[in-house]
């Protein structure tokens, strides 16, 4: 049967906004929609070989949808198939937009992103549709220096989502201008 979601967001030509993790054998993508500010992660792709596997299987569900990327930044070095083709310059052969910073944003603040977009309700998981992401936002573990616990496999699918929503809702630090003493 004909997913109803998926035929309107075809049919539509809405744009989808999706976050994506480079790895060899354990590519993982995000899948979003942003509606009024708000990100509805509506569909998940994990443990797929490499970026052209991957980005031709998205571009294969979504033909003519626009897909703006936001990826892991190490995808504008040396791609995960071969040496001479970046992970980003794939993404784009298959006409996606590609945000991508400089550098990723630190482990932390991918986290603290991620966790108040949801505090703010900026962020939904279908859970029914993304089950491996709702399974890794609840079982992901973190060692003491915070950083994930790359054993379990579960880091990809929420690296993909922190690397979306860190992009489009930062956590930034309020910077202070002056400070008043009071003697």
């Amino acid at each position: 049967m004909m997913d109803k979601l998926l035929t309107y967001i075809r049919s539509n030509l809405i744009p989808i906004y999706v976050g994506m993790d480079f790895n060899v054998e354990h590519m993982a993508a995000s899948m979003a929609l942003n509606i009024s500010g708000i990100l509805y992660v509506f569909r998940e792709y994990v443990d797929y070989y490499d970026t052209p596997e991957l980005s031709t299987i998205i571009r294969e569900d979504f033909p003519n949808n626009k897909i703006i990327c936001f990826p892991d930044s190490t995808g504008k070095n040396r791609g995960t198939t071969n040496a001479k083709t970046s992970d980003i310059a794939i993404l784009r052969k298959h006409k996606f937009t590609v945000r991508a910073k400089v550098k990723n944003p630190f482990v932390k603040d991918r986290i603290a992103a991620v966790n108040n977009a949801f505090n703010h309700k900026k962020l939904l998981i279908d859970v029914d549709r993304c089950p491996e992401l709702t399974e890794a936002l609840e079982q992901q573990i973190y060692k003491t220096n915070g950083q994930p616990d790359k054993e379990s496999g579960l880091d990809h699918i929420v690296d993909s989502l922190g690397y979306l929503v860190s992009y489009l809702m930062p956590v930034r630090e309020a910077k202070v201008k002056s400070v008043i003493t009071v003697g």
